[in-house]
């Protein structure tokens, strides 16, 4: 027989997941897209900018947006 452990998470990675769901309403849903490409993913804003079928400095000025945002909740 097998056994199934559930887990329950602790404060820190509560905290975790209200600052991460915090920032993500701060940077708001279109400018989450490119900032998960660029920051997280890693990908190019070239890559973006071809994906969305926009001009790169449309894409940069965006990621640049997202960026603000993201410092401004932050602090």
């Amino acid at each position: 027989s097998s056994t199934s452990r559930h887990y329950e998470p602790g404060q820190y990675q509560i905290d975790a997941q209200t600052r991460v769901t915090g920032a993500h309403q701060a940077v708001g849903l279109v400018l989450a897209g490119v900032l998960s490409w660029v920051v997280i993913s890693r990908g190019t804003l070239e890559g973006y900018s071809e994906c969305k079928r926009i001009r790169e400095s449309r894409a940069t000025d965006m990621l640049k947006l997202a960026l603000d945002r993201l410092a401004a909740f932050y602090g």
